[in-house]
Formats: C-alpha cells, sequence, structure tokens
C-alpha cells in the first residue's frame, strides 16, 4: 500500500506531543500554528519550482513555524539562542507566514496576561 508523507500541520501535530510528559504542549498556540502551516501548505503547492539545495523545503517551514509558535518540545530556548541566525536563514526562506504566526502568538500571549490568565 503506497504511503503519503504527511503534510506540514500533520507532522508539526505530531512534533507538539511531549511523550516525557505524556501530553500536547503549546495548547494554546497550537490552533495557530496548525493554520499557518496549513496556510503554508497549500502556498507551497501552488508553487512549481526547484527546491533549493541544503534543507528541504518542508523542513525549513517546518522548523520556522514551529520556532514561531515557541514550539519547546521541537526548539527549546536554549536552542533557539544559540541557533537563532539558522533559524532566521529558514525563517527568511519560508516566506511571512512564521513572522505572522510570531505576531499572532504574541498578541495572544498579551491578551491572556492581560486578561489575568
Amino acid at each position: 500500500m503506497p504511503t503519503t508523507p504527511l503534510s506540514l500541520a500533520e507532522q508539526l501535530y505530531l512534533l507538539s506531543y511531549d511523550p516525557t510528559r505524556k501530553r500536547f504542549t503549546g495548547s494554546g498556540e497550537r490552533g495557530l500554528l496548525l493554520r499557518a502551516a496549513a496556510l503554508l501548505d497549500s502556498a507551497r503547492s501552488a508553487r512549481h519550482g526547484v527546491r533549493p539545495e541544503g534543507i528541504a523545503e518542508a523542513d525549513a517551514a517546518a522548523v520556522a513555524l514551529a520556532a514561531a509558535a515557541r514550539l519547546r518540545t521541537v526548539v527549546g530556548r536554549a536552542d533557539a539562542k544559540q541557533r537563532k541566525d539558522r533559524i532566521e536563514a529558514l525563517t527568511a526562506r519560508t516566506g511571512p507566514v512564521p513572522k505572522a504566526l510570531r505576531k499572532a502568538v504574541d498578541s495572544q500571549h498579551a491578551a491572556t496576561a492581560a486578561s489575568g490568565g
């Protein structure tokens, strides 16, 4: 039976599970993350073109979106600081979606903090 690769949204959903804690992480951001991944998948599938050398486009997008959503199971705090330049380079290859996701996550955190939650 042929298998199809997982979509970016499916990959990120699975990556949001923390097996150590036996639960999903980033519950507040997961919806935004998955919508951004679906948007990026549809935009990417609409493009015809050559895949850049090095890291696959899907992998670059996964890292960029996970970092933007601060999904710590993928990009920990220390890792994000240590590899900031690399994450920024991958984000630049991905387009405007990770930056928009980061703004949405920051807004959501600010709204939660303002409401005392």
